[in-house]
């Protein structure tokens, strides 16, 4: 059975002090739109509009729409106006910052055997830059996105939650229909890669740069990643799989559902996967479903909890979103779908509150629940792709 590996990419698979790469990235962009704006402005901009992106919590909107949203009104240039000198910077001058990075032979080493292999091979990179970053940074590494059919890049154009979000993972899996076999996100960060995705209910492999003292986990495959392979080799297949044994794990699916289905009808990035009928009414049709199905997930909730004790009267319960003069036939099932979720999401939370009040049965039969939600979710995905 086919792999599919979540491999991030600075000092996983490209050498790369970040510490040292974001403020020369940023300089040297700021220098070559000097002209047209203050070099002041244009980083505030930039940390301002990073740091949204690093806060954004909702599946509404993808990373590069809450950017852009903070950069444009802060630099005060139209979006149209400065998009020819962005595509110049990234084209021509962003190679520029190649020096500051160095190849790592061994990742490309396993790279090359994972396809080989015929796995999935997913850049799971931290979606804060645009594709076209990406796709340099990915040259910088030997591993040019011409030469290498990579299931899916993350960028900020058609992402919608960075890594500091567990449902960062979980978007991922949708996006590629929710394969089934074996799963392993491979990243050198314990903080950005291991820990997130872990709770997220994704087995993981750490892969310390060495770069600094860490401590071991006992409970964490750790190694280089000359060891992975090996260790898959070795493992029950039912510790490659995804678990969702908790509520936080649950949550991340049914977070990144909305974003999921949002970035296939609203496709951006070259790297996207597209569902096969895309353009006719197939995924608007399995929106409308979840939809319809999110009334009886809310409803049901609400009645496992104990309106007194575990104090959910005070989220009202909007059951149909607030009518919107912009909504189309494409865009009102998915407005009504996200609108339906985050309400779910509410009592959720709430539910992560108070669920120290519940009694054993009480927790299994809500995990039960939205366990059901969750594997309803990851169906619609499959039928789309």
């Amino acid at each position: 059975m086919n792999n599919t590996l979540l491999l991030d990419l600075d000092d996983t698979l490209l050498n790369s002090n970040m510490d040292e790469f974001i403020p020369a990235y940023f300089k040297l962009l700021s220098l070559n739109l000097q002209d047209i704006i203050e070099p002041g402005v244009m980083f505030n901009g930039l940390m301002k509009g990073t740091n949204k992106m690093l806060k954004k919590t909702s599946p509404e909107g993808s990373l590069s729409d809450v950017f852009s949203s903070e950069f444009y009104e802060l630099i005060q240039v139209p979006e149209k106006d400065l998009a020819p000198r962005l595509e110049y910077f990234y084209d021509e001058v962003f190679p520029e910052l190649g020096s500051l990075t160095s190849i790592k032979p061994d990742a490309i080493e396993f790279v090359e055997k994972a396809f080989k292999q015929d796995d999935r091979v997913v850049i799971a990179t931290n979606p804060l830059f645009p594709l076209k970053a990406v796709e340099h940074r990915l040259r910088w590494a030997g591993l040019a996105p011409e030469d290498y059919q990579f299931s899916l890049i993350t960028a900020f154009e058609d992402f919608h939650f960075a890594k500091e979000n567990i449902a960062y993972f979980p978007e991922i899996f949708g996006r590629l229909g929710w394969p089934d076999g074996p799963v392993l996100m491979v990243g050198n960060d314990f903080s950005m890669d291991i820990e997130p995705a872990r709770k997220a209910g994704f087995p993981v492999f750490w892969v310390p740069d060495g770069s600094g003292s860490y401590s071991i986990h006992d409970d964490i495959p750790t190694g280089h990643l000359g060891d992975v392979f090996p260790w898959i080799e070795d493992q029950p297949i039912e510790n490659l799989l995804i678990t969702f044994d908790d509520l936080v794990s649950i949550k991340s699916v049914l977070s990144a559902t909305p974003a999921v289905f949002h970035g296939w009808l609203n496709p951006k990035g070259k790297f996207r996967l597209t569902c096969p009928d895309s353009d006719n009414n197939k995924v608007i049709n399995i929106i409308s479903d979840l939809a319809e199905a999110e009334l009886k997930n809310i409803k049901t909730l609400a009645e496992l909890l104990d309106q007194n004790r575990v104090g959910i009267n005070d989220i009202p319960l909007y059951l149909h979103p607030l009518p919107s003069e912009d909504q189309t036939e494409s865009t009102q099932p998915l407005n009504d779908f996200l609108c339906r979720r985050l309400q779910l999401l509410d009592l959720i939370g709430c539910t992560e509150d108070f669920m120290g009040g519940l009694n054993r049965d009480e927790h299994f039969e809500i995990i039960e629940m939205l366990k059901v939600v969750v594997i309803q979710d990851i169906n619609s995905f499959r039928i789309a792709i």
